[in-house]
């Protein structure tokens, strides 16, 4: 895929992240904070995949564990106090952030890739790693008091 192609589907990423902050997470503060090609190794977080006719990728969020909780309880409209939530809910939790996250992109990108299909979430804690063959782009976001890193696995159909 083009640089050209690359750069619009990641500003359609920081835009539903952007989105993604202000409606899901009712967060007023919405950053990027930079940029970069390497998967970071960071806690846990959730990929799904986005196929269509002519290419296919790769949507990820990825925090550590302190603010995939935040992140997660913010997008259950907890208060402060109430307790932590479970494993599952905060898996289940991740999974759904993506989802609405690859929904955002695919929105953006409808005019460029109309054939685009999301998958299903994939969560995961630890270290992800990507084959050499896939691009890889990534956005750390600021939202509030908490980060994100938001990424992009590219391939082309045939990698």
């Amino acid at each position: 895929m083009d640089n050209r192609l690359i750069d619009q589907w990641m500003a359609a990423l920081v835009s539903a992240g952007h989105e993604l902050a202000e409606t899901a997470l009712a967060c007023d503060e919405s950053r990027v904070v930079r940029t970069s090609d390497v998967i970071p190794d960071i806690g846990m977080g959730a990929f799904v995949g986005l196929a269509g006719n002519e290419r296919s990728m790769e949507v990820g969020l990825t925090a550590n564990c302190k603010d995939c909780m935040a992140i997660c309880r913010a997008f259950l409209c907890m208060e402060p106090d109430d307790d932590d939530l479970s494993e599952e809910d905060l898996t289940d939790g991740i999974g759904e952030l993506v989802n609405v996250l690859a929904g955002g992109v695919k929105t953006r990108m409808g005019n460029i890739e109309k054939s685009m299909c999301i998958g299903l979430p994939l969560v995961f804690k630890g270290k992800v790693e990507a084959s050499k063959n896939v691009g890889i782009r990534t956005v750390l976001m600021q939202w509030g008091p908490v980060r994100a890193h938001l990424l992009l696995l590219i391939g082309n159909k045939g990698d």
